[in-house]
């Protein structure tokens, strides 16, 4: 480690309590002034298995002295030491990378202008070939801190396989009694907070602004950290007329933050750049609905869009303010959000967890120990010698003890007449078992497969996430393990896209294989082959229910830029059965969304466990509801969508109605049309009835449609 910190403590703590691990942390250097300043400790108890580098001594020595050190992996938390990465390259010692996404010196070169940063950060990212070289060749594999350091260390030349996920991780912190003086200063109103030196980098200005945008007396702002503007920022609260809302607090000792966190109500990072961003994880470890930008690694993890915060542009005032004035609106957003924040913190961002997710992934690695670092099949991925230009797709299988349904799938894409695909398929089960032993001989078979265990986590979300990370296409095909691909899936779905840049997620009909064998294939809710809805409308008709293309994600074609993007599936906190549709939000914030009216795949029902076979109705219907107020705050407001109250109604309705019909449950269907008080949700009810009785007609949204014929005898 280059210095303590006290946002480390707990997780050297956790691995240092594991039976598994043998732990010793070595310092480099002395916690500097500016962090003193914003609260940091400057000196603390070392623990028995931390030491500090002698004054003088270089870093090789120091890691001479320890007596096992040729047995050991070394961990090198950053940069700091290049000399000692090429002592660990010379000597074969096992080691591994861990860093943040660089960048934080092209920022402060460039004043922190987005637009020039983003520009130049591919140029920078190339000037590091040779650390990536490094890391590629005689590493274990790098640990990056999220998303952003991912996409880092792939421009940098470092396999996939060899990177995985270490997050910063502080130990939740207890509920303490609010600060008394942002109480007395509050005066009953809600509080935004934000955690950090008051700094360009931190965006306080952005946020400042954006603060005197919002329509509200019942809020205010809180600023709590040192103050690096010479009094700046509290000139331009002033101008901007908001200083009586406004608290500059000053830094506070980080033994009592939890103080400042416990008097507040949502938490903002307006941060320009931030490699992790640990307030993030205190504020949603104390429950609080989060705010962070695009160029904050946190933001994209510990933020799940809509669902217990929001991620912004950096930098943008309009954008920051309208994720505010969301909180603003929907007051019960707050304590909606709010407790997601805390269920997410302690299923994902515990030190415990993260002390897991390193020793699984170092164990994965750790098996191909024997080739000096380069990539096997049995370290998840396919030989460098074997790795060629990106395919055109890339299908993705995350799988869990259904050897049978895998290979039936696995078959359907081996047959697909369209050629440039690669095939990645995650497998979930620890420790491994008959499925990794297939796998591993599938994958001797084909350079174009790729084989994976999930050392990432576990579950079907996080299976299915571990794939798609390793995705290289320009398109991506999920393909669950119990469904199949028509043999022109690909071809066909390729073929729709063509032309249409703007589109990053494209969906087809189905043939539904019940238990008995028997098949029915979608109803084409369209009047031609292909309909697009743009990207500005996505959202709305989605709220509204405006069309009949959803579907499983094995129906549906994404653009892996999205994904990079960082629409991935999110993990099931307080939802499962629309983890689908909050998905496809997530996607349909980066361009427009195709509906192809062809049955392309085959999806077997009814015949095994799926991801709601335990579900009951009411826990869809809740979450049904619960969706549509999360995706209220993605519609643009000119578009004057129906408030969540009316859409609430509709759902209501319109689960009714399936439930007569469909379910043959009078009294429950009955109970839900009963619910309808809103006119304007019935008439929404009404729409809905005249689209599925008018397949194409009396759609709510706007709409492109065209006819469309594939070269494609199988469908003919």
């Amino acid at each position: 480690m280059n210095i303590p910190s006290h946002y480390q403590n707990d997780f050297f703590q956790a691995l240092e309590n594991r039976d598994d691990v043998d732990l010793q942390v070595v310092y480099f250097d002395a916690v500097p002034q500016d962090r003193i300043e914003e609260g940091w400790k400057d000196a603390r108890a070392l623990k028995p298995y931390e030491t500090c580098v002698q004054s003088g001594m270089a870093p090789e020595q120091q890691v001479e002295s320890i007596n096992d050190w040729r047995g050991r992996i070394h961990v090198s938390s950053d940069n700091f030491s290049t000399e000692l990465i090429k002592w660990f390259c010379e000597h074969d010692v096992a080691w591994c990378r861990w860093s943040e996404t660089p960048g934080i010196r092209l920022a402060e070169l460039v004043g922190y202008r987005i637009s020039l940063y983003k520009a130049l950060t591919p140029l920078m990212l190339a000037c590091k070939r040779d650390e990536g070289k490094r890391i590629k060749n005689y590493a274990l594999g790098a640990f990056g801190q999220g998303l952003l350091a991912r996409k880092a260390f792939r421009l940098m030349g470092v396999p996939d396989s060899m990177i995985s996920d270490l997050y910063y991780v502080p130990a939740g912190l207890k509920k303490a009694e609010p600060t008394r003086e942002i109480v007395d200063f509050a005066k009953g109103r809600k509080v935004f907070l934000s955690v950090g030196a008051l700094c360009r980098r931190k965006g306080i200005d952005v946020l400042l602004k954006a603060f005197s945008l919002l329509e509200t007396k019942d809020w205010c702002l809180v600023l709590c950290g040192f103050d690096r503007s010479n009094g700046a920022y509290d000139a331009l609260a002033r101008k901007l007329g908001i200083s009586d809302k406004v608290l500059f607090l000053g830094s506070h000792p980080v033994e009592r933050i939890a103080e400042v966190y416990s008097a507040s109500d949502v938490f903002v990072l307006a941060s320009r750049f931030d490699g992790w961003g640990a307030v993030l994880n205190e504020a949603a470890s104390l429950g609080l609905p989060l705010i962070g930008t695009d160029l904050c690694g946190a933001s994209w993890h510990v933020i799940q869009q809509g669902i217990n915060g929001f991620r912004v542009k950096t930098a943008s005032v309009e954008n920051l303010s309208d994720a505010m004035q969301a909180y603003v609106d929907s007051p019960a957003l707050v304590a909606t959000h709010g407790a997601v924040s805390k269920n997410r913190f302690f299923a994902e961002f515990t030190p415990e967890k993260n002390a897991e997710r390193m020793v699984d992934a170092i164990t994965v690695w750790s098996r191909r120990r024997g080739s000096k670092g380069r990539v096997s099949r049995q370290s998840n991925t396919i030989h460098d010698s074997q790795v060629t230009a990106a395919p055109t797709v890339s299908v993705v299988i995350p799988t869990y003890k259904r050897l049978d349904l895998l290979k039936r799938a696995v078959d359907s894409v081996l047959a697909q007449t369209y050629d440039d695909w690669e095939l990645i398929i995650s497998d979930n089960e620890s420790p491994a078992g008959a499925t990794w032993d297939y796998l591993l001989n599938l994958a001797q078979t084909s350079p174009k497969i790729t084989v994976l265990q999930n050392a990432g986590g576990s579950g079907l979300v996080s299976n299915l996430n571990n794939a798609l990370s390793h995705a290289r296409g320009e398109w991506v095909k999920p393909l669950f393990d119990d469904d199949v691909l028509m043999p022109d899936c690909l071809g066909v779905f390729l073929q729709a896209v063509s032309g249409h840049p703007s589109v990053v997620l494209a969906g087809c009909l189905a043939y539904r294989v019940r238990p008995n064998k028997h098949e029915r294939v979608d109803r084409r809710p369209v009047r031609k082959t292909v309909e697009i809805v743009e990207q500005r409308y996505a959202h709305l008709a989605m709220y509204l229910q405006d069309y009949e293309c959803g579907g499983v994600p094995s129906q549906m074609l994404v653009r892996r830029s999205a994904i990079e993007a960082g629409a991935v599936m999110p993990e099931p906190f307080t939802i499962r059965g629309a983890l689908d549709s909050y998905w496809y939000s997530d996607i349909l914030q980066h361009g427009d969304r195709l509906h192809l009216a062809l049955p392309l795949i085959k999806e077997y029902q009814g015949t095994h466990e799926t991801l709601t076979s335990e579900l009951g109705e009411d826990i869809p219907e809740a979450e049904l509801v619960l969706y549509r107020h999360d995706i209220y705050n993605y519609i643009p407001r000119e578009l004057n969508a129906p408030p969540p109250a009316v859409i609430e109604q509709m759902v209501y309705g319109i689960r009714g109605l399936h439930k007569i019909f469909i379910g043959k449950n009078l009294a429950g269907g009955l109970k839900g049309l009963f619910r309808i008080r809103h006119p304007w949700a019935a008439w929404l009810v009404f729409e809905w009835v005249l689209r599925r009785t008018f397949p194409g007609r009396f759609t709510a949204t706007p709409r492109l449609r065209y006819a469309f014929r594939p070269s494609s005898p199988c469908l003919d």
